[in-house]
């Protein structure tokens, strides 16, 4: 049997029981600064906001991830790309509340 893929807007996609993030989530998760400033410059200024704002199942930004990981190069980066370090995942926390807790 195939793996089945489904796409959930700003969700993972699924390929059987694997969770595939993004390519900014994922980076940022990596550490792979290079990779984040590669994605954040292949961006339109117009549409850089809501690519900074993608998500992952738990509502997670790519800021939240490199901040929980303690990646700082990558918060760095993202902030001054215009991340929210104020915006909320599904369970309350911001990527400051997170950052606060390393």
């Amino acid at each position: 049997m195939a793996p089945r893929r489904v796409d959930n807007g700003d969700f993972p996609f699924y390929q059987g029981y694997t969770v595939v993030l993004p390519p900014l989530l994922q980076a940022a998760s990596d550490g792979d600064v290079a990779r984040v400033r590669e994605l954040i410059q292949g961006q339109q200024e117009n549409s850089l906001a809501d690519f900074l704002e993608r998500r992952d199942r738990f509502g997670w930004t790519a800021l939240s991830l490199a901040s929980e990981k303690g990646h700082r190069d990558i918060v760095l980066v993202l902030l001054e790309a215009g991340a929210n370090p104020s915006s909320a995942a599904y369970d309350g926390k911001t990527p400051l509340m997170i950052a606060s807790f390393r």
